[in-house]
């Protein structure tokens, strides 16, 4: 039931809205533990969002919250702002970085 169309972000948000439309129900089952092994998958050095989750962002808005057309509009034309904003932020901490070595 993965959607394809995103990765990292908003994956339990499109599974809920897609169980959700199907009727099932969601338990949450707190006595199981995962032990994840591997390397990390998002950097928490930064903790700036990276292009990736706003670009999931913007395809659960669009195609699972069921909001009016020119919503949309104003929220994809603000995650551009911030996807500009977010890269500034990367630029800095970079620059930041490297004069302190």
């Amino acid at each position: 039931f993965f959607d394809p169309n995103t990765f990292l972000y908003f994956e339990e948000n499109i599974l809920f809205k897609k169980t959700q439309k199907r009727g099932w129900n969601n338990y949450l089952i707190t006595s199981i533990k995962c032990i994840h092994l591997g390397a990390k998958t998002i950097s928490s050095v930064t903790r700036i969002p990276t292009e990736t989750g706003f670009n999931s962002k913007r395809y659960y808005m669009k195609h699972y919250s069921e909001i009016a057309t020119w919503k949309f509009q104003l929220f994809d034309l603000s995650l551009h702002f911030a996807i500009i904003i977010a890269k500034m932020q990367k630029a800095i901490w970079r620059l930041f970085r490297n004069n302190r070595k």
